[in-house]
């Protein structure tokens, strides 16, 4: 009962991070991060380890949006409707971002210690990843209703554009 209890956990934190992975993949979280010592740099003493998560993630995030979002040629009253999504998604990563800011200075104010309390950076740990589905949810349901308002023709130019990125061949 067990070992099922533990797949079933390491399962889901495998599909989690790699939702993340994608959401920063497709967001335009790809520059300056990657480097050969892994996933990003480190910590340092900067405080946020991801360059790509800086002043300007949210603003490149929602450019690199606005500019598929041209290319889908919406009427006005689908501008209208995207218009309040749009400010729907940037509450949320201007919120997400100081989340995450803020549960990094936790885990590194906990490492930093001299004894560090390695079962309270779990914790820590823990409670993040606890929060990651309902926020990845969240941004979910905004792309669903963009979509749901997308006419046959501009669905296809969209899937066109995901098929590209996710090397599907002839897309």
């Amino acid at each position: 009962m067990k070992k099922g209890r533990v797949i079933a956990a390491g399962g889901i934190v495998v599909l989690l991070t790699a939702g993340v992975l994608l959401m920063g993949h497709l967001g335009g979280c790809r520059q300056g991060c990657f480097s050969d010592r892994g996933f990003c740099p480190g910590f340092s003493h900067r405080g946020s380890p991801l360059k790509c998560m800086g002043k300007d993630f949210k603003e490149r995030v929602l450019s690199r949006i606005d500019g598929c979002v041209e290319d889908l040629n919406l009427s006005t009253d689908q501008k209208e409707k995207y218009v309040d999504i749009r400010q729907k998604l940037d509450e949320n990563l201007t919120q997400g971002l100081e989340r995450r800011k803020g549960f990094f200075m936790e885990v590194r104010k906990e490492i930093c210690k001299e004894d560090p309390d390695m079962e309270a950076v779990a914790g820590l740990i823990k409670g993040g990843l606890d929060e990651m589905p309902s926020h990845v949810e969240e941004h979910l349901d905004l792309f669903v209703s963009f979509y749901r308002m997308l006419d046959e023709n501009q669905k296809e130019v969209l899937l066109n554009k995901f098929r590209k990125r996710a090397d599907c061949g002839d897309a």
